[in-house]
Protein backbone atom coordinates (compact mmCIF):
# COMPACT_ATOMS: atom_id res chain seq x y z
CA UNK A 1 0.00 0.00 0.00
CA UNK A 2 1.15 3.53 -0.83
CA UNK A 3 0.97 6.47 1.42
CA UNK A 4 1.68 9.45 1.26
CA UNK A 5 4.68 10.59 3.80
CA UNK A 6 3.88 13.82 5.59
CA UNK A 7 7.30 15.25 6.16
CA UNK A 8 9.02 14.31 2.28
CA UNK A 9 5.41 14.52 0.65
CA UNK A 10 6.80 11.92 -1.58
CA UNK A 11 4.32 8.41 -2.47
CA UNK A 12 6.28 5.55 -0.57
CA UNK A 13 4.84 2.25 0.80
CA UNK A 14 3.38 2.59 3.37
CA UNK A 15 5.01 0.08 6.71
CA UNK A 16 2.53 0.21 9.82
CA UNK A 17 4.79 0.49 12.10
CA UNK A 18 5.56 4.13 10.61
CA UNK A 19 1.94 5.56 10.93
CA UNK A 20 3.48 9.55 10.12
CA UNK A 21 5.82 8.91 7.36
CA UNK A 22 8.09 6.37 5.27
CA UNK A 23 10.80 3.98 6.99
CA UNK A 24 13.77 7.13 5.17
CA UNK A 25 11.96 9.87 6.80
CA UNK A 26 11.67 8.00 10.30
CA UNK A 27 15.35 6.66 10.95
CA UNK A 28 16.37 10.40 9.97
CA UNK A 29 13.64 13.03 10.70
CA UNK A 30 11.73 11.60 14.01
CA UNK A 31 11.71 14.00 16.83
CA UNK A 32 13.41 13.11 20.08
CA UNK A 33 10.44 13.49 21.56
CA UNK A 34 8.45 11.19 19.57
CA UNK A 35 11.18 8.29 20.39
CA UNK A 36 10.96 9.03 23.66
CA UNK A 37 7.42 8.22 23.76
CA UNK A 38 7.80 5.26 21.76
CA UNK A 39 9.76 4.13 24.26
CA UNK A 40 8.05 5.14 27.27
CA UNK A 41 5.02 3.31 25.70
CA UNK A 42 6.99 0.23 25.17
CA UNK A 43 8.12 -0.05 28.79
CA UNK A 44 4.04 0.36 29.94
CA UNK A 45 2.84 -2.48 27.53
CA UNK A 46 6.20 -4.72 29.46
CA UNK A 47 5.08 -3.81 32.48
CA UNK A 48 1.13 -4.42 31.95
CA UNK A 49 2.07 -7.75 30.97
CA UNK A 50 4.39 -8.27 33.75
CA UNK A 51 1.37 -7.62 35.93
CA UNK A 52 -1.25 -9.44 34.39
CA UNK A 53 1.21 -12.45 34.87
CA UNK A 54 1.70 -11.93 38.13
CA UNK A 55 -2.24 -11.36 39.07
CA UNK A 56 -3.43 -14.32 37.15
CA UNK A 57 -2.28 -18.00 39.40
CA UNK A 58 -2.96 -19.81 36.28
CA UNK A 59 0.19 -18.53 34.52
CA UNK A 60 2.67 -19.59 37.02
CA UNK A 61 1.05 -22.96 36.83
CA UNK A 62 1.13 -23.52 33.25
CA UNK A 63 5.00 -22.32 33.46
CA UNK A 64 5.99 -25.03 35.38
CA UNK A 65 3.84 -27.38 33.89
CA UNK A 66 5.84 -26.23 30.63
CA UNK A 67 9.39 -26.70 32.26
CA UNK A 68 8.42 -30.27 33.94
CA UNK A 69 7.12 -31.02 30.23
CA UNK A 70 10.52 -30.12 29.04
CA UNK A 71 12.36 -32.23 31.15
CA UNK A 72 9.96 -35.32 30.41
CA UNK A 73 8.31 -34.88 33.80
CA UNK A 74 5.19 -34.52 35.84
CA UNK A 75 4.06 -32.63 38.35
CA UNK A 76 3.53 -35.88 40.93
CA UNK A 77 7.46 -37.20 39.78
CA UNK A 78 8.50 -33.65 40.60
CA UNK A 79 6.95 -33.58 44.44
CA UNK A 80 7.87 -37.30 44.51
CA UNK A 81 11.61 -35.92 43.79
CA UNK A 82 11.55 -32.89 45.83
CA UNK A 83 9.96 -35.01 48.74
CA UNK A 84 12.67 -37.86 48.36
CA UNK A 85 15.67 -34.55 48.95
CA UNK A 86 13.72 -34.03 51.66
CA UNK A 87 12.26 -30.43 50.20
CA UNK A 88 15.78 -29.35 50.30
CA UNK A 89 18.60 -28.78 47.41
CA UNK A 90 20.57 -31.71 46.38
CA UNK A 91 23.35 -30.01 46.17
CA UNK A 92 23.93 -27.89 49.81
CA UNK A 93 20.65 -28.52 51.41
CA UNK A 94 19.05 -25.09 52.05
CA UNK A 95 15.20 -25.44 52.39
CA UNK A 96 15.08 -21.90 50.31
CA UNK A 97 14.85 -22.00 46.22
CA UNK A 98 15.90 -18.67 46.20
CA UNK A 99 14.00 -18.23 43.02
CA UNK A 100 11.15 -16.17 42.85
CA UNK A 101 9.95 -19.27 40.08
CA UNK A 102 10.15 -22.08 42.42
CA UNK A 103 12.90 -24.96 42.47
CA UNK A 104 14.56 -25.53 39.41
CA UNK A 105 14.62 -29.04 37.99
CA UNK A 106 18.82 -29.67 36.98
CA UNK A 107 19.57 -32.12 34.00
CA UNK A 108 22.08 -33.39 32.09
CA UNK A 109 21.99 -31.29 28.28
CA UNK A 110 24.70 -34.17 26.50
CA UNK A 111 22.47 -37.23 27.73
CA UNK A 112 18.90 -35.22 28.14
CA UNK A 113 17.82 -36.36 31.94
CA UNK A 114 17.09 -35.14 34.69
CA UNK A 115 19.66 -35.47 37.80
CA UNK A 116 18.26 -33.84 40.95
CA UNK A 117 16.16 -30.41 42.43
CA UNK A 118 18.30 -27.61 42.99
CA UNK A 119 17.99 -24.11 44.40
CA UNK A 120 18.93 -21.46 42.04
CA UNK A 121 22.38 -20.61 43.20
CA UNK A 122 23.52 -24.25 42.57
CA UNK A 123 22.09 -24.66 39.43
CA UNK A 124 23.46 -21.42 38.59
CA UNK A 125 27.25 -22.21 39.74
CA UNK A 126 26.58 -25.95 38.12
CA UNK A 127 26.09 -23.50 34.91
CA UNK A 128 28.22 -21.26 35.23
CA UNK A 129 30.81 -23.87 35.79
CA UNK A 130 30.11 -25.92 32.19
CA UNK A 131 29.12 -28.85 34.03
CA UNK A 132 32.94 -29.43 33.94
CA UNK A 133 33.56 -31.60 37.25
CA UNK A 134 37.37 -30.76 37.39
CA UNK A 135 36.48 -27.14 37.41
CA UNK A 136 34.39 -27.70 40.02
CA UNK A 137 37.06 -29.61 42.19
CA UNK A 138 39.61 -26.70 41.26
CA UNK A 139 37.31 -24.22 42.82
CA UNK A 140 36.48 -26.11 46.23
CA UNK A 141 40.28 -26.54 46.52
CA UNK A 142 40.95 -22.52 45.58
CA UNK A 143 38.79 -21.94 48.21
CA UNK A 144 39.79 -24.11 50.71
CA UNK A 145 43.47 -22.63 50.61
CA UNK A 146 42.17 -19.09 50.25
CA UNK A 147 40.09 -19.13 53.07
CA UNK A 148 43.19 -20.52 55.37
CA UNK A 149 44.81 -17.31 57.25
CA UNK A 150 47.87 -18.58 57.02
CA UNK A 151 47.77 -18.55 53.39
CA UNK A 152 47.81 -14.77 53.44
Amino acid sequence: MLRTCRWCQKLKPHYPSFEWCCKDCHTTKEPKEAKERRRIKSLDRKKVRAERRKLNPKVKIWRREHHLKQRKLTIAKFNWMLNKQNNCCAVCGSKDPQNKNGWIVDHDHKRNWTRAILCAPCNRTIGHAQENIQRLRACANYLEIANDPSWR
